[in-house]
């Protein structure tokens, strides 16, 4: 039986905390599905960098970017991560939307198949990708017009996200399709290799980006958000062994899953983290010149005006207190 001392200080305790949390200041933040790569996502929202910013980031998943990107703009999100294709196809178009910061500059994406073996086997063929602006999309498009395919000799076909894209290779509805690359482990087990490595033949195309609405979010709020996920990878490449039991748990692998390790790997390697978030504009313009080929964009975009840099510069000026 609790004493009433034990009993009142647990009671403070309690209050204290519920205190504490209720100070917070909600965060809603946007990512596609779990993968092995969770641990590096979710890290400044359970590894608790959030609340050290005053912030509570609340994650919603969505099965492919371009769904996030819609929830962001009906106001839905304060922010998500994705591929800049969508987001600068939507600004062309008026969209009030920020690149705050690009963290994930190396392009961690592949095309698996069963029965090709290069890119240019890719025409004539059907490739399973997501929905048009989204990363799987934007990439195949930019993979045919660097070898110098047609996109009209290609069969797109929207298939969801990478295991609904990889079960229709697997199953000979589609030759190949896009994933990350972190699923070479698993590819390999279901009979598929990889045709195209991304970051080697599309090496100025930034994978995942953090993008805002520049009509709705505080610039205070979102320095400490950028700032709590600078702190989080930081923490992330310093304790492997909690980034990896943390993309485990999010993404619910199962015991003997390569995943998580063969994306922290990734991710380790020299040029696909930015740890200071910058965002090299001339990468953007070379993806506005790839949507203008493809006919997504006008060509006379200036992807400089959606590229907001206070953000990024008040978080690192949050990070060196």
């Amino acid at each position: 039986m609790l004493s009433r001392m034990t009993l009142t200080a647990a009671l403070a305790a309690c209050t204290a905390f519920a205190a504490q949390a209720a100070d917070l200041e909600v965060w809603r933040h946007g990512t596609v599905a779990a993968k092995g790569d969770a641990g590096l996502i979710y890290m400044a929202a359970e590894g608790g960098m959030d609340e050290k910013q005053g912030l509570d980031i609340q994650v919603s998943e969505f099965k492919g970017d371009a769904l996030a990107l819609r929830a962001l703009l009906a106001g839905q999100l304060d922010s998500y991560e994705g591929n800049p294709a969508g987001p600068m196809i939507a600004a062309s178009k008026g969209g009030k939307l920020k690149i705050v910061g690009c963290h994930w500059q190396g392009f961690t994406y592949s095309i698996f198949s069963k029965t090709l073996a290069s890119a240019e086997d890719l025409q004539g063929k059907t490739v399973a990708v997501s929905a048009p602006g989204a990363l799987p999309d934007v990439f195949t498009r930019a993979v045919l017009i660097e070898k110098g395919i047609p996109v009209d000799s290609v069969t797109l076909v929207t298939s969801g996200g990478d295991a609904d894209r990889v079960k229709a290779v697997v199953s000979g509805v589609a030759d190949a399709a896009p994933s990350s690359t972190e699923f070479t482990p698993q590819a390999e087990k279901l009979g598929l290799k990889p045709i195209v490595d991304g970051q080697t033949m599309l090496p100025n195309y930034m994978r995942l980006c953090m993008v805002m609405r520049g009509d709705a979010t505080t610039k205070e709020s979102a320095a400490k958000f950028i700032a709590a996920e600078m702190a989080a990878y930081k923490y992330a490449f310093a304790h492997k062994d909690e980034t990896l039991a943390l993309s485990k748990k999010i993404a619910q692998l199962p015991d003997g899953d390569e995943t998580a390790a063969y994306a922290y790997d990734l991710a380790s390697k020299p040029g696909v983290i930015a740890m200071d978030f910058n965002v090299p504009v001339e990468k953007l313009n070379w993806l506005r010149d790839v949507l203008a080929k493809t006919g997504n964009i006008d060509a006379k975009f200036d992807p400089a005006t959606m590229v907001d840099d206070t953000v990024r510069r008040a978080a690192l000026a949050l990070s060196a207190k």
